[in-house]
C-alpha cells in the first residue's frame, strides 16, 4: 500500500516528489521549461524499475512573443532595401544604352553587354555551388533555354536598343514598359487565363497612356517616330510571350537565366559578325559596356532573387513599377533629357492600368520583369 506521501502507479510506487519531477506541471519552476513532450520509455531508477514516465525538456531559454515578428519584419525590410537596389540598377538601362548607341551599333552594344552579363552570371552560379544543377539539364532543357534566350533576351534587347537610336530614351523605355500588359494578352491562349472586365480596363488604361507618350499629350499633332513606336513595342511583345512561356517552366532561376543570357550571346556574336565588326573600345565605353553587363544584368538579377528570398512575393514585386520613374532620373542627368509633362502621366496612367489588371481575379500571381530583370523565384532551389 501507498503511503501519504506516495502513489501507486501503473505497479509503481512513486513518491510525491518523484511525480513532480515527470510531469512539468507538478514543478514550482515550470516556467523554465515551457516545451515538454511524452517520450516514452526512459531508462531512470525509481525503486529499481524503469519509469513510463518522461519529458523532454527545452533548454533554450523561453522566446517572446514579438521575437518572430520582429525577425519576419526586419527580413521584410531587407528585403524592400534588396529590391531597391534592384530596381536603382535597372533603371540605369536606357541611359547608359543611349550613350553608349552614340558611338557603337546596336549589334556592338549587344554582343558585350550580353557578353559581360552572361560571363557574372555563369561565374557567380559556380561560386554558389550550382554545378550539380547544371549536369542534371538534358539536351531537351537546353533547346528550352535557347528559345527562351532568344525571345526574353537576345530580341528584347535587340528591339529596345533600336528604339533608343530612333526616339528620346523617356518615351522609348516607357514605352517598353507596357510588356505586362502583353504578359496577360499572352497569358490568355497560352496560360489559359480568363480575360476579365478588369484586365479588359487595365488593358485599356496603359495603351491611353502610350498614346500620351507617343503624341507627347497633344492628339491634334501626330508627330513621333513611327519605327522607333514599332521597335519598342516589338520588345514588349516578345517579353510578353517569353514571359508567358517562362511561367510554365520550374528550372532553377539562377542557372537557367545564366543559359538565356549563353545562348543570346551566340546570337549576338552571329549578328555581330554579319552586320558589324568588333570595335576598338575606348576607356569610356568599355566601362559603360561593363556596366551595363554587369550591374543591371547580373548584380541587380542577384539583388532582386534576394528580395523575394526576404519578403512577401506580390508586396516586393510591386516595387518594380519605381524602375521607370528612377529611369528618367537617369535619362535626365546622364542624357540631358528634359522629363516631359507627358512622359511621367503616360507613365503614371500605364502603371495604373498594369496595376488594375493585376488586381483582376483571375490574373497571374507571379510578377515578372523584362529580361534584363530576372523571373521571380529563389537564389538556391
Amino acid at each position: 500500500m501507498a503511503g501519504p506521501d506516495r502513489q501507486q502507479v501503473r505497479g509503481h510506487t512513486l513518491r510525491n516528489s518523484d511525480l513532480l519531477s515527470y510531469f512539468p506541471w507538478g514543478r514550482r519552476n515550470t516556467h523554465n521549461y515551457p516545451n515538454y513532450t511524452p517520450e516514452g520509455l526512459r531508462e531512470d531508477s525509481v525503486e529499481g524499475k524503469k519509469s513510463q514516465f518522461s519529458y523532454k525538456v527545452n533548454t533554450r531559454p523561453p522566446r517572446r512573443g514579438n521575437d518572430g515578428k520582429l525577425s519576419k519584419m526586419k527580413s521584410q525590410k531587407t528585403g524592400y532595401v534588396y529590391a531597391a537596389l534592384a530596381s536603382i540598377l535597372w533603371g540605369s538601362t536606357a541611359a547608359v544604352s543611349k550613350l553608349l548607341l552614340h558611338h557603337l551599333s546596336n549589334s556592338q552594344v549587344l554582343f558585350f553587354s550580353v557578353l559581360f552579363a552572361s560571363s557574372f552570371l555563369l561565374l557567380t552560379s559556380i561560386a554558389q555551388g550550382k554545378l550539380a544543377i547544371i549536369r542534371s539539364y538534358t539536351v531537351k532543357d537546353y533547346a528550352i533555354f535557347a528559345a527562351m534566350g532568344f525571345t526574353g533576351v537576345f530580341l528584347y534587347r535587340f528591339f529596345l536598343q533600336e528604339a533608343l537610336t530612333l526616339m528620346p530614351a523617356q518615351e522609348a523605355f516607357v514605352i517598353n514598359y507596357t510588356w505586362p500588359i502583353m504578359v496577360v494578352l499572352f497569358a490568355w491562349p497560352i496560360l489559359k487565363e480568363p480575360m476579365t472586365p478588369t484586365k479588359l480596363c487595365g488593358l485599356l488604361l496603359s495603351f491611353i497612356g502610350v498614346a500620351i507618350v507617343t503624341t507627347k499629350g497633344n492628339f491634334s499633332v501626330l508627330s513621333f517616330s513611327l519605327n522607333g513606336i514599332i521597335f519598342a513595342l516589338s520588345g514588349t511583345v516578345v517579353y510578353g510571350l517569353y514571359s508567358a512561356l517562362s511561367k510554365r517552366q520550374t528550372y532553377e532561376k539562377y542557372t537557367s537565366t545564366t543559359f538565356f543570357y549563353i545562348f543570346s550571346l551566340v546570337y549576338a556574336t552571329v549578328l555581330l559578325l554579319t552586320t558589324s565588326n568588333i570595335p576598338s573600345l575606348s576607356a569610356g565605353q568599355l566601362g559603360g559596356l561593363l556596366w551595363l553587363g554587369i550591374f543591371p544584368s547580373g548584380l541587380a538579377f542577384v539583388f532582386w532573387l534576394l528580395a523575394l528570398q526576404h519578403g512577401d512575393t506580390a508586396k516586393i514585386s510591386n516595387l518594380i513599377f519605381m524602375t521607370p520613374f528612377i529611369s528618367l532620373i537617369y535619362v535626365h542627368f546622364l542624357l540631358g533629357e528634359k522629363i516631359l509633362v507627358s512622359s511621367l502621366v503616360g507613365l503614371t496612367v500605364i502603371v495604373a492600368g498594369i496595376l488594375v489588371q493585376s488586381t483582376s481575379k483571375g490574373a497571374a500571381k507571379d510578377k515578372l520583369i523584362p529580361a534584363t530583370k530576372p523571373s521571380s523565384g529563389n537564389l538556391a532551389k
